[in-house]
């Protein structure tokens, strides 16, 4: 009995996935994807983690951009004992879908897994908390309620022409005061996602250097999965900096940007 609902429960699994990739597959023109998508649900189920990966790393070089494939992958990558890049496309997710209750649980599992304990309680952190919906919506649902904001700001604008009333200039009032709110939010978000990155590390230890050479001092060192913001990159090297103030230079073959 367990083995059939296991089966049904594999097979739902598989059509879900196909179902929220066949609009990109479609799009990316290439029929291979599918089967692609089929033997990485296939090997995963098996527990062929380093297979499944490499198929979704496929289906991920192939152009397809979709919260739930990052999630597969992440998934697929901490089951291969791979905790940097796991938690690299659970936060490539996060981009994408940011109210997954299961991805958050997976992201704080890794994050506790991890050597280096990074948290800092500073005015950018106590500001998310109070804008909820910067956290909790994504980049684009941010910009297109911005959007739908404006355009019914400027219809009240236009009704108010029209209609002297308290109530309409109540409501012109309310919509203004949070269309400028997603405004802000939507140019805060795309901003930080464009210019200011998160990073992971992916490999087992890494120096953050004082400069882009490896004769340059040591500042400090930081382990697999731990993060940090990409500030700027140069050859080979990418400046890196954590929310606690220390700041230096990192070979970039070292770590990933989250995007």
């Amino acid at each position: 009995m367990m083995s059939m609902i296991h089966k049904i429960f594999c097979v739902c699994c598989t059509a879900l996935l196909l179902f929220l990739f066949a609009g990109q597959v479609a799009a990316a023109g290439d029929d291979d994807l599918a089967e692609q998508l089929l033997q990485a649900s296939q090997a995963y189920k098996q527990g062929s983690y380093a297979e499944a990966v490499t198929h979704y790393e496929d289906i991920a070089a192939a152009g397809i951009s979709n919260g739930s494939l990052y999630y597969n992958l992440g998934n697929a990558y901490m089951r291969a004992g791979h905790p940097g890049r796991a938690l690299l496309n659970y936060r490539r997710a996060e981009l994408r879908m940011p109210r997954n209750d299961d991805l958050r649980s997976n992201i704080q599992y890794t994050l506790s897994q991890a050597r280096d304990s990074i948290e800092c309680r500073g005015y950018a952190e106590t500001l998310r908390d109070i804008c909820f919906w910067y956290t909790r919506m994504s980049a684009p649902e941010i910009f297109w309620t911005a959007i739908a904001l404006n355009a019914l700001f400027w219809l009240l604008v236009l009704l108010r022409f029209f209609y002297r009333r308290e109530g309409l200039s109540i409501g012109l009032a309310i919509v203004f005061f949070f269309t400028s709110i997603f405004v802000a939010s939507a140019a805060v978000k795309n901003y930080t996602v464009a210019y200011m990155p998160r990073g992971v590390v992916v490999v087992p230890e890494i120096l953050v250097r004082s400069g882009t050479s490896i004769n340059d001092t040591v500042l400090f060192k930081l382990h697999e999965a731990a993060e940090f913001v990409w500030e700027e990159e140069r050859n080979e090297w990418a400046l890196i900096s954590l929310c606690d103030g220390k700041k230096g230079w990192a070979q970039a073959g070292s770590i990933a940007k989250v995007e």
